[in-house]
């Protein structure tokens, strides 16, 4: 899980060329707009954005996933067995749950 999510924090000290701090704030500011790249700038852009980071949230993210999965897993079945889905639809995600533990 987390494998393709990258939470940063550029750093603009990082990159000495002004026109790349234009684009890592740019695409800060509207991250839909890296869609609209075409490919070699798109790579060019997330290889920027990615390495001028300093640092990445995923791993604090993992492991505070691991220390509060149960709970997550607990409130997440008590949310779906109180909503509207239909008792079929939410034993099957409850197998599917468990099949995969």
């Amino acid at each position: 899980m987390f494998q393709s999510l990258h939470l940063i924090k550029p750093s603009f000290s990082n990159t000495k060329r002004i026109h790349d701090q234009a684009l890592i704030f740019f695409l800060n500011t509207f991250p839909e707009k890296i869609e609209e790249m075409n490919y070699k700038a798109k790579k060019r852009a997330r290889e920027l954005l990615l390495n001028t980071s300093d640092f990445d949230l995923v791993r604090v993210l993992r492991l505070a996933f691991a220390r509060n999965r149960n709970k997550l897993e607990t409130q997440l079945k008590d949310y779906l067995s109180s909503s509207n889905l239909q008792e079929y639809e939410i034993e099957q995600l409850y197998t599917f749950d468990e099949k995969n533990q």
